[in-house]
């Protein structure tokens, strides 16, 4: 097989949005996260969350991003505006009342802006997770001239994070086959977390004495130049998306700063 086969069977599969650079899609991230501290608001969480569930659409993944980013919007951001709101100086403007809780307008205000800031910055990360192949990072990082240990400790830490709740979900499907309960009451479900932390803490160790293992039979500390099946060039697509990422944001700023006092 030549690297040409080779190269088409690791092509990315997907949306345009899935072939692009994983600097292009962090580019993104960054730019709408500077964009929420300047324009941070209910409007903003509004068009930013339509944004993402566009892109999303596009790059196929919508399903599993929307189901995470419900959750963040719902226990995060709502809950992060509701107490801002709550906690505010009785002399406050009221914005709305309900028997004795008082909602305040300058806490409802200011805790629409802290939660577009995370909303905006962890729905990033969850689209940019969701769109992004762990070798595709694994390549762009080491392309950019980073430590191999740098990149292995990025790449491990995206895949750390799945592996843990794969062998969670593993070990609560044996704990149920073996009777032990796992669902009810709240002192139920603490009851079965200790043996279940055990078990996992215990599984993670032999996995990382696995990986040490394997590493070095790879020979991953030598210090020769090092090859890749995986090659990551910047496309056309990512320099037209880059460029226009950066004019949309600078017009952005520029409006912000020159038009809205």
């Amino acid at each position: 097989m030549d690297r040409q086969a080779i190269e088409e069977q690791l092509k990315r599969q997907g949306g345009t949005i899935k072939e692009l650079s994983p600097i292009t899609k962090f580019l993104f991230v960054i730019c709408t996260a500077v964009l929420s501290i300047l324009f941070g608001g209910p409007v903003y969480i509004a068009v930013i969350s339509v944004v993402y569930i566009i892109l999303s659409l596009f790059a196929h993944v919508f399903k599993g991003f929307f189901k995470s980013y419900f959750k963040l919007f719902v226990f995060f951001g709502l809950m992060l505006i509701l107490i801002s709101s709550l906690f505010q100086n009785a002399e406050a403007e009221v914005l709305l009342s309900i028997g004795k809780i008082s909602l305040y307008k300058v806490g409802f205000i200011r805790g629409c802006r802290m939660s577009s800031v995370i909303l905006t910055l962890a729905g990033g990360l969850l689209l940019f997770t969701a769109t992004t192949q762990v070798q595709d990072l694994m390549a762009v990082l080491g392309k950019m001239g980073l430590s191999s240990n740098v990149v292995y400790m990025v790449v491990a830490s995206f895949r750390s994070i799945n592996e843990l709740s794969d062998k969670m979900g593993q070990i609560l499907e044996a704990q149920s086959s073996r009777g032990i309960e796992t669902e009810g009451n709240l002192f139920v479900r603490l009851k079965a977390i200790l043996p279940m932390l055990i078990t996992l803490l215990l599984s993670s160790m032999v996995s990382a004495e696995e990986k040490a293992i394997a590493l070095e039979a790879r020979c991953f500390n030598c210090h020769c130049k090092r090859t890749s099946l995986r090659v990551n060039n910047t496309s056309r697509a990512d320099v037209v998306t880059m460029i226009g990422i950066a004019f949309v944001t600078a017009a952005l700023i520029a409006v912000k700063f020159i038009f809205i006092k």
